[in-house]
């Protein structure tokens, strides 16, 4: 980092790796191929790799420069990364897995990328291959009112009056 925060060089295996660099397929061998493909514009992977989790961290610079309440990932989160077929990340998820459920703690799609249903498809498949697995409820993390929409849209949450109460998840953190 240099003293205007802007991100010029990350140390990665003993050298240092420009960011735009990390955020090609290129760096990232075989991850197409080890990915899950939700739509016909959208693929996830489940973070393994050192690279992977490096990727994360890159697409989580890009969260916090949109918003600055984004939190970087620690050693309690699992993560899935989106990316598109024409070798474009879109976005991340990531959740941490407790004794009674897994709770989602942030979501993220790139802004040029957004209102294409890739957050839809994202915490979809998180909650049918991770968070059900678990329990048969979950929690969202002190979301905002655009994951409340999502939330409500895909009917882990309803209305009543004035309060917003899960359907199929608590809320933890805050609302």
């Amino acid at each position: 980092m240099c003293l205007c925060d802007n991100c010029v060089a990350v140390p990665f295996d003993g050298e240092l790796i420009q960011p735009q660099q990390i955020l090609t397929f290129a760096w990232n061998e075989g991850l197409a191929e080890r990915g899950t493909r939700l739509s016909d514009t959208c693929s996830v992977i489940v973070c393994e790799t050192p690279k992977d989790w490096q990727v994360l961290k890159m697409l989580q610079v890009l969260a916090k420069r949109t918003n600055g309440e984004f939190k970087f990932a620690n050693d309690e989160n699992d993560a899935i990364i989106a990316f598109g077929p024409a070798c474009i990340y879109l976005g991340y998820l990531l959740w941490y897995e407790g004794h009674e459920e897994a709770t989602l703690n942030q979501l993220f799609v790139v802004p040029e990328q957004r209102r294409r249903g890739y957050a839809e498809a994202m915490v979809t498949y998180w909650v049918a291959n991770h968070a059900n697995r678990i329990a048969d409820r979950f929690a969202l993390e002190s979301p905002n009112e655009h994951a409340i929409a999502l939330h409500l849209k895909l009917g882990h949450v309803r209305e009543e009056g004035d309060q917003i109460v899960g359907v199929n998840c608590v809320f933890v953190g805050g609302l």
